[in-house]
C-alpha cells in the first residue's frame, strides 16, 4: 500500500481559510495538497492530472460543486476518483442531489476534521483495494 504522501487531494473552496486549514491539516498528515478557489479553476486542475481525492465545496460563485462534481464524473468513475462534498446545509434534499450527481460522500459545517480524516483513509483504501 502507498504511503499517505504518495496520495494527493484536490481541495476546492472558495473561502481562503478554508483551503489553508485543510492543507495545513492534510499536509500534516501526509497527503500531498492542491487547492482552487473556484469551480473552473477545480474543472481546470482536474483535466490537467488526476488526484486520489477531491474535497468540494457545494457553494460556490459562478460554477458551484454539484457543476464540478458533474465534470469530474465525466474524466472518472466514482470508485476510481473519490469525492467528499462540504456544504453548510444539511437538508436531507441538499445531501440525496450530492449523491445522485456522483458524490461518494457528504460532510456538513462546520466541519469536524477526525471524521473528514477518516472518510478520505476510508475512499482511498477502497479505491485502492477496488481499483477500475
Amino acid at each position: 500500500m502507498k504511503s499517505q504522501g504518495s496520495y494527493s487531494i484536490l481541495v476546492v473552496d472558495d473561502d481562503m481559510v478554508t483551503r489553508q486549514t485543510f492543507m495545513k491539516i492534510f499536509e500534516t498528515e501526509g497527503y500531498e495538497v492542491v487547492l482552487a478557489e473556484n469551480g473552473l479553476e477545480a474543472i481546470q486542475w482536474i483535466e490537467k492530472r488526476p488526484f486520489s481525492m477531491v474535497v468540494l465545496d457545494v457553494e460556490m460563485p459562478n460554477v458551484n460543486g454539484f457543476e464540478v462534481l458533474k465534470a469530474i464524473r465525466k474524466h472518472y468513475s466514482s470508485s476510481c476518483r473519490p469525492v467528499i462534498m462540504i456544504s453548510a446545509y444539511d437538508s436531507q434534499d441538499h445531501i440525496l442531489k450530492a449523491f445522485d450527481v456522483g458524490a461518494n460522500d457528504y460532510v456538513t459545517k462546520p466541519i469536524d476534521i477526525k471524521l473528514v480524516l477518516a472518510r478520505i483513509r476510508a475512499h482511498i483504501t477502497a479505491t485502492q483495494q477496488h481499483p477500475l
